[in-house]
């Protein structure tokens, strides 16, 4: 099981520090990949017909989709705005 480097956070101790030490699945890669997929929803829900916006992400810069099942009202549309703007 992989276990986070105390000296590199992001890099993994090797194979030989840790042989014959009990370790758990804490940081086992393909665990927290199924984490996250299952905290997104359904992969019904992201298909490109369903984006009604687009954001840049203040923190990392990336573009983020907005996704929603049906069309955005005016309300929902204002909140949404105003909350991008704070």
């Amino acid at each position: 099981d992989p276990i986070k480097s105390n000296e590199k956070n992001d890099h993994y101790d090797s194979f030989d520090s840790l042989y014959e030490i009990v370790t758990t699945e804490k940081f086992r890669p393909s665990l927290i990949n199924v984490q996250n997929r299952e905290e997104r929803g359904s992969a019904s829900m992201y298909i490109n017909t369903k984006v009604r916006d687009v954001v840049e992400c203040n923190y990392c810069g990336k573009l983020r989709c907005l996704f929603s099942d049906t069309k955005l009202t005016n309300e929902e549309i204002t909140s949404y705005k105003i909350a991008i703007q704070t």
